[in-house]
């Protein structure tokens, strides 16, 4: 019987036996698993688009193999069998959240995803994007998503020291937190688990973070990875249930 990823583990053997990951607590009651209609036959794969900006794509890994998209094609091949799951990467470096609405049609909706994994927020405050818009975009976006049988998983800025922040950087975050809560989506709030990890002294910056201090290093994509399969498990549990 094939088991599923032990939710909330990260990194190699070896990474994890020198570093101790503790996720705090208000961080795994924000992760809740996805549930919703299933879209498609059941004998097809679950179908993941990854959607967002440079975290998306991967900048700041060691290779496109190493980016959170392709490691969680590899965790979930791994926990529940080959075939059973396609993510597709859908990140372009730089893209704010009306970049993103304008390629949904290509880059989503034409590619009938069960799964959604929405990552935004950081361009927006970089470019000094209006909160009050990004909000309301945000929100009748995931409204049509969900119209449509799409399940979806916002996911949050990285966590940034104060002088490296644009300015509006929290109110962005916290946008993207309100329309989560207000539209029944599940969050995975890397911006607070960062956070927690750094204040608390478990790790460094350099520990999560790749050279150019903004983006991740491969570490940290893998703990995205890690998380955001185990808030999909429910969905691969009932796929597999239908099945002869």
């Amino acid at each position: 019987m094939l088991v599923p990823l032990i939710f909330g583990s990260c990194g190699t053997p070896v990474q994890m036996q020198s570093k101790a990951k503790v996720l705090p607590s208000e961080c795994s009651s924000m992760m809740a698993p996805v549930r919703g209609e299933l879209m498609g036959e059941a004998a097809a794969p679950l179908r993941i688009v990854a959607l967002g900006s440079s975290s998306t794509f991967g900048e700041g890994a060691s290779s496109r193999s190493s980016n959170y998209p392709a490691r969680l094609q590899s965790l979930l091949d791994r926990a529940w069998g080959k075939g059973h799951a396609q993510v597709f990467n859908k990140g372009v470096n730089g893209d704010t959240l009306q970049h993103m609405v304008a390629r949904l049609d290509r880059d989503v909706y034409a590619l009938r995803p069960n799964v959604v994994l929405w990552q935004t927020g950081t361009n927006d405050a970089i470019k000094k994007a209006d909160p009050q818009q990004f909000r309301r975009q945000l929100r009748s976006e995931i409204d049509k998503l969900h119209g449509h049988g799409v399940s979806v998983i916002l996911l949050d800025s990285q966590y940034l020291r104060p002088e490296q922040r644009p300015h509006n950087y929290e109110v962005f975050q916290q946008a993207v937190w309100d329309v989560a809560a207000e539209s029944n989506t599940p969050l995975l709030p890397r911006y607070r688990i960062m956070e927690r990890l750094l204040v608390s002294g478990q790790y460094r910056t350099q520990d999560l973070m790749s050279a150019d201090g903004l983006h991740l290093n491969d570490f940290s994509y893998e703990c995205l990875a890690t998380y955001a399969s185990g808030m999909l498990a429910p969905l691969f549990s009932a796929r597999l249930a239908q099945r002869p």
